[in-house]
């Protein structure tokens, strides 16, 4: 549907209204057996020539009754005033598709001693401290992670030939505010080596990480405690603790570090327009239009997109957005009180800035876009922080306020009709009148035809010997209201002879054109307000003659 300013779906009800009334009344009078009703048979020769007037309708179409019933977007400001809006909004990958953070292994081999001369039973134990290291992908690194999953595996080998157990501690490792304590007991059974192995679910575990700081390498703090109990066998010291650590399948809730650059795709979509879809001639001059770019980031970290395509298109034809501000716009981003909130920033693109308003002259059909986010811009490390849902949306909104003029824009719109009727007894139709009697509070002449046509769209007769005047525009207010002072007077007289009832008969199609330009013959601006609106009345008259 269309608004009144440019004569489109609003008028659609008012103007079918008008076609079908006129056939409707048709088919009741060729239909009725007025001479059979009215027993007229009993009435000897002659000629009889009655005529039958009947009121159809009436009633009083407006704009606010338009919009409470449109699938379409409005915005009405205080005074009335209408705006329709367009948007469509494309999301990005998300943080986990984004910013990954690779499998961990840690080599190390522990040596340890037992002092000569130990008594059989007693203990010897060491306490080390050990750094296993951490590393995020190229430029980058972690400051701590929240697990959503993955495995952190130990497997420990010795070959020392007593007992002894092997402690690991991670302090900031921790579930529910509970450190990671983990311990491995080795008895001797008279082997070589000896191995143990543990693997951990990190789901929900917290890790914070260490250094990280001045081109270091971030690292896990681990607290090891070796402990052997002195058996009776011979003491081969130095021995070893060979522990291998990994962590993989790593996927996180929440990562902080420095993630450096990546570039995300934000992929083509596009608004659809269909306020221009039945035009076929003409053009609107819109006065005040404006494009919306909202970009919302949950993403903790800076960030900019860049537009690889930008434009509207109708019918083949393509014209480039452009403005001062593209093509790269700063995105803004939440801090770390933030965390799970999206930060909005807003792009206003208004004739003052960008060619939006000959973009919305093209009368376009569809306004595309597509883009590149880089993460991180200016290269420099600060604190970044992801989440695994982290995205950024692209939000378009393309807002048309009801502000301008039009000048010979012709619509055209097809009826089905559910087939002619064949049967339809026409003889002694002299002819049918239709009298359209209306008060028009919109800003716009209204011109139309309605063509009769075959299944294929050949025309076999027209309603209006040229096109009929419909409405007569209402006069305007100057700035910076536009709005009608007064409402129009108009009559409009249709008549169908007998021959172009023949030719409603054989038709399958109504096919109708409207022609329609704001107040002055699309010269004056003009605004649409909610009160705008349309009264009619419709009435018929149908002259019938018979021979008795």
């Amino acid at each position: 549907m269309k608004t009144a300013l440019f004569n489109g779906g609003y008028l659609k009800k008012y103007l079918s209204l008008t076609t079908v009334s006129i056939l409707f009344f048709t088919i009741f009078i060729t239909q009725s057996c007025i001479k059979d009703r009215l027993k007229i048979d009993k009435i000897a020769g002659g000629k009889w020539s009655p005529e039958f007037v009947a009121p159809l309708a009436y009633g009083n179409l407006t704009m606010a009754d338009f919009v409470k019933g449109s699938k379409k977007t409005w915005q009405e400001d205080p005074n009335g005033f209408l705006s329709v809006i367009y948007s469509k909004n494309e999301i990005s990958s998300i943080g986990d598709e984004v910013i990954s953070i690779p499998d961990q292994n840690n080599d190390t081999t522990i040596n340890f001693i037992i002092p000569p001369g130990l008594p059989v039973g007693d203990s010897v134990s060491v306490n080390l401290n050990y750094h296993a290291e951490f590393s995020g992908n190229t430029n980058e690194h972690i400051d701590s992670i929240l697990f959503k999953s993955g495995t952190l595996e130990f497997t420990i080998t010795t070959d020392l030939n007593h007992d002894s157990y092997i402690e690991i501690s991670i302090p900031k490792l921790t579930k529910g505010g509970i450190p990671f304590h983990k311990k491995l007991d080795f008895k001797y059974t008279g082997n070589s080596t000896t191995t143990k192995s543990i693997s951990i679910n990190l789901k929900d575990y917290y890790l914070v990480l260490s250094g990280g700081t001045a081109g270091q390498p971030s690292f896990i703090e681990q607290d090891i405690k070796i402990s052997a109990t002195k058996l009776n066998n011979p003491n081969n010291s130095p021995y070893f603790y060979k522990v291998k650590q990994k962590i993989t399948n790593l996927k996180y809730y929440l990562v902080m570090g420095y993630f450096h650059q990546h570039n995300i795709d934000i992929d083509e979509n596009e608004v659809i327009i269909d306020l221009f879809d039945d035009q076929m001639a003409g053009a609107i001059f819109a006065e005040d239009p404006r494009l919306t770019i909202t970009l919302n980031n949950s993403y903790g970290l800076p960030a900019n997109i860049t537009f690889t395509e930008l434009y509207a298109e109708r019918d083949g034809q393509k014209v480039n957005f452009t403005s001062t501000l593209l093509p790269t716009l700063n995105i803004g981003y939440p801090d770390f009180t933030e965390i799970g909130y999206a930060d909005t920033t807003h792009f206003i693109f208004n004739s003052n800035n960008s060619n939006v308003k000959n973009i919305i002259q093209l009368n376009p059909h569809k306004f595309v876009f597509k883009g590149v986010v880089q993460t991180n811009p200016q290269g420099t490390p600060i604190d970044n922080f992801v989440l695994d849902t982290s995205h950024i949306t692209v939000d378009l909104k393309i807002e048309l306020p009801l502000y301008g003029r039009a000048l010979n824009f012709v619509l055209r719109d097809t009826t089905n009709l559910e087939g002619g009727d064949d049967e339809t007894d026409t003889y002694g139709v002299e002819k049918v009148t239709l009298r359209l009697k209306t008060i028009n509070r919109f800003p716009t002449d209204v011109t139309m035809q309605v063509y009769m046509t075959d299944s294929l769209y050949n025309v076999i007769d027209s309603i209006f010997d040229s096109g009929g005047k419909i409405l007569d525009a209402a006069p305007v207010s100057g700035a910076p209201d536009y709005r009608v002072t007064s409402g129009v007077k108009n009559t409009t007289y249709v008549t169908l002879t007998p021959d172009q009832l023949e030719n409603y008969k054989k038709a399958r199609k109504l096919l109708i054109e409207t022609h329609s330009s704001t107040t002055n013959a699309g010269t004056s601006v003009v605004k649409i307000y909610s009160d705008n609106g349309v009264y009619f009345e419709l009435s018929a008259k149908a002259k019938y003659t018979n021979n008795f």
